[in-house]
């Protein structure tokens, strides 16, 4: 197996942590987003004696391993990765889950590799309930932690609110983003059996309109069989390359995943299709021992992710003690898939790998590539102490030191050496060696790492200093102070790289951070930065500070207040130093309040550059109110500080509205010279188009759509002709009966002949756009231009 195969199987079991929640949500249905345990849709389960999924993978590219307390409830998760290379394991990411009077209360992600600090949180999330209210919040934050390959990256914050029913099952949710001030883009609701199991979700997106369904999902439970429904109603660009236009519609995306059992519970059969296509077909069945035999998994990669590989296979089955795998791809473009890679694991009598051979094959051509060999030793514990790789030397077969990893605990099972070589022809040379230390509560306090240094003509070393690192922690486990240090091989000594240190609150709130700096001539760290935190009452201020060494003090830098009355009412205060007036003075003050109930206000001030004062510069007025006759209107009004006039001047005014049957809007201008508004251009109904011209309302352009018997569509674009008084087509498009591309048509105003242009095939995250030459009869891409904006065609042209 390729490691773009691994990227691409790894992306489709991490999709949550990859995609941003826009593109989550058009490529996985809308429950798996709120699950902890995706895996169970796309992994081998594999069973304990209790019936418990201790274990979830992919073949040899990727494990997910659980542990479980007394209630059968997951209080730590690992994931591995597999290395198609040399087939060990390593572990990327360590969840950690925790209960409070049979609640979930947190879950933590912790990136385990790529990152020297092990202390650094990918993304949490912490559960709260309200006894009174019956209500869960679920507040998702992420840091700058991430792992070496990218797999993990940080999300967006954002808040769930789950209202419970009377057994505490969401009744609906409210998904808050904290980078959208008191917005809610998505709301649910959920519909429950007798036996207080969910059948059916509805999905609400927040629009100028209100609140409109985006999808649903409905669940039937039979018997050892669920199967999930999903449609998916999905907004993007029209096929338009008209420059400037940026008109929209909607398409629908239908999900079915089935998940069937056996009769102690244990999964099957996997099916996932979206639209004709299907994602995703497993079919599993268990041996006598309990151990999982995949008959085959079948993976069809979604094209959006897709780089030479478009579906992978593969199977597992047992000999005895022996496991014995086969893996498979199809490439992009081709019927057949060819054999990549085939492995012989051989377990000791305490279920752990002992021997491993991995055979692999080349990709282009199904033949024999190389085999490897790897050995392992525990520990009475079960701990991996010992590591010894092989390859295959042909043609002889004999296979051939490669590398070596050794392994050391303490009494408590932590570890506290790590060390690895390479076999050269000229003997062993070291790799990496490392240390570890914790405290009397397991929490890791210092580590050091090594690095081989060659001290002699026949190539023999010795391992030399490289880095380390110390942690304090308080009593609550947070790091309230880091220092790692960079070995000078010049000057032979330590030097330090990076610190900090944190102050918390009895409510665990950080109120102080200091960052220090190192300072080479006396060795020592010295204050670099400081950022001081305060919540009091409906007030948050954070303060940033910068040393100065000349006067050894702290001098305000940055203040940035936040004062929230209700939800309606708040101000932000943002102050920066001033070096003449030596303080802190108010650089931009912004304001939020409701007047009368209905109008929404946002008034900007800024800092005058020339006189320090605080400055008028724009204020927004809008509304979304609803009508008598059930027509739903919003606007947006700008305006701007006039100095001269001491009052705000209009700038330009925005309506939409909806009347039941379509979308209207208006816009206008502010006319400095009248004092009066003065209308720009209405749209009256979905696809036609008006502007004010000589005090009245005249016809801009229009959008037709007409289908031929076959129900295939053309899409029309007409302009206004004035000297006519009637509409002229100018542009259409059509799609190919293949579906793959569109094709664009323009008139020649002389000949009244319609002419091929160019013809565009959009895919998920780019386009192919390619112009047609008249006089050759062929396509290129030369003078074609494509402006792709999160998957989403914004304009395409011809130079």
């Amino acid at each position: 197996m390729t490691n773009k195969c691994l990227f691409l199987l790894i992306s489709l079991i991490y999709l949550p942590f990859v995609l941003s929640a826009q593109d989550l949500y058009s490529q996985l249905p809308y429950f798996l987003q709120q699950m902890s345990q995706p895996e169970q849709f796309y992994c081998d389960p594999h069973y304990n004696e209790r019936g418990e999924a201790v274990k979830y993978t992919i073949g040899g590219i990727l494990q997910i391993e659980y542990t479980y307390d007394d209630n059968k409830r997951p209080v730590k998760k690992n994931l591995y990765v597999g290395d198609t290379y040399d087939g060990s394991w390593g572990l990327n990411a360590e969840t950690s889950y925790s209960y409070s009077e049979d609640r979930l209360t947190e879950v933590n992600v912790m990136a385990k590799k790529g990152s020297f600090s092990l202390m650094d949180s990918v993304y949490n999330i912490v559960y709260s309930h309200n006894d009174k209210k019956n209500i869960d919040t679920l507040r998702v934050s992420s840091a700058d932690a991430s792992t070496h390959n990218g797999i993990i990256r940080p999300i967006s914050d954002k808040i769930i609110v789950n209202y419970l029913n009377r057994w505490g099952q969401p009744d609906s949710s409210y998904t808050f983003y904290a980078n959208i001030s008191n917005e809610k883009p998505l709301k649910t609701f959920y519909t429950y059996d007798k036996q207080g199991r969910c059948t059916k979700s509805e999905i609400f997106a927040s629009d100028w309109n209100g609140y409109e369904k985006v999808g649903w999902l409905t669940v039937k439970y039979d018997k050892n069989k669920t199967t999930y429904s999903q449609t998916d109603i999905h907004t993007r660009f029209k096929e338009n390359f008209v420059e400037g236009e940026d008109p929209e519609e909607d398409y629908e995306v239908n999900y079915l995943y089935e998940i069937a059992y056996d009769d102690k519970g244990r999964i099957t059969h996997q099916y996932f299709r979206r639209g004709d296509m299907v994602m995703l077909e497993a079919h599993l069945s268990y041996d006598s021992r309990g151990r999982t035999i995949v008959d085959k998994r079948r993976i069809e990669i979604p094209e959006a992710i897709q780089r030479h590989v478009d579906l992978v296979e593969y199977t597992i089955g047992y000999e005895g003690d022996h496991q014995l795998a086969a893996y498979y791809i199809r490439k992009e473009d081709e019927k057949n898939t060819i054999k990549t890679r085939e492995t012989d694991i051989i377990y000791n009598a305490a279920n752990l790998p002992e021997t491993v051979i991995v055979t692999r094959y080349d990709d282009d051509d199904g033949l024999f590539n190389e085999a490897n060999r790897f050995e392992y030793k525990y520990n009475e514990k079960g701990q991996l102490t010992n590591e010894a790789t092989f390859r295959k030397n042909e043609p002889d077969g004999v296979f051939e030191n490669h590398t070596r990893e050794i392994y050391d605990y303490d009494i408590y099972g932590n570890i506290i050496k790590e060390e690895k070589y390479y076999h050269y022809p000229e003997g062993w040379k070291g790799e990496e060696y490392k240390l570890y230390e914790y405290d009397d509560k397991k929490r890791l306090i210092y580590t050091e790492s090594f690095e081989w240094e060659y001290a002699t003509a026949n190539h023999k070393g010795k391992w030399g200093n490289n880095y380390k690192t110390y942690a304090e922690y308080d009593n609550n486990g947070r790091i309230t102070l880091l220092k790692n240090y960079n070995w000078d091989k010049w000057d032979k000594k330590w030097r330090g790289h990076t610190s900090y240190s944190k102050v918390f609150d009895q409510a665990g709130n950080m109120i102080e951070k200091t960052v220090y700096k190192w300072n080479r001539e006396n060795g020592q760290w010295t204050n670099d930065t400081k950022s001081e935190y305060e919540n009091v009452g409906n007030s948050k201020k954070s303060t940033r500070f910068q040393w100065l060494s000349k006067g050894e003090t702290w001098q305000p830098v940055r203040s940035t207040q936040v004062i929230e009355e209700s939800e309606n009412n708040k101000e932000s205060i943002v102050s920066e130093w001033d070096r003449d007036a030596n303080r802190l003075l108010i650089t931009s003050h912004e304001k939020w309040y409701v007047v009368d109930d209905s109008l929404k206000v946002e008034e900007k001030f800024y800092q005058d550059y020339d006189t320090k004062e605080l400055k008028a510069s724009r204020k927004y007025i809008g509304f979304t109110r609803k009508y008598e006759d059930s027509t739903l209107r919003h606007l947006d009004v700008t305006y701007t500080w006039h100095d001269q006039k001491k009052d705000w001047v209009g700038k330009s005014k925005y309506l939409r509205w909806y009347d039941g049957k379509v979308k209207k809007e208006a816009s206008a201008r502010y006319d400095s010279i009248t004092g009066s508004w003065v209308n720009k251009k209405m749209l009256f109904d979905e696809r036609t188009m008006y502007i004010w011209k000589d005090d009245k309302w005249l016809p801009y352009k229009k959008e037709e759509i007409e289908y031929d018997n076959d129900y295939n569509r053309t899409h029309y674009i007409s302009l206004w002709n004035w000297q006519e008084e009637d509409w002229k087509r100018y542009h259409y498009y059509q799609k190919s009966p293949d579906g793959n591309y569109t094709y664009y048509y323009s008139i020649d105003n002389e000949t009244g002949i319609w002419l091929l242009k160019f013809r565009r095939k959009l895919r998920d995250f780019y386009a192919d756009g390619e112009y047609y030459n008249e006089a050759t009869g062929e396509w290129s891409t030369d003078r074609v231009g494509a402006t792709i904006n999160y998957g989403k065609l914004v304009h395409f042209s011809v130079d």
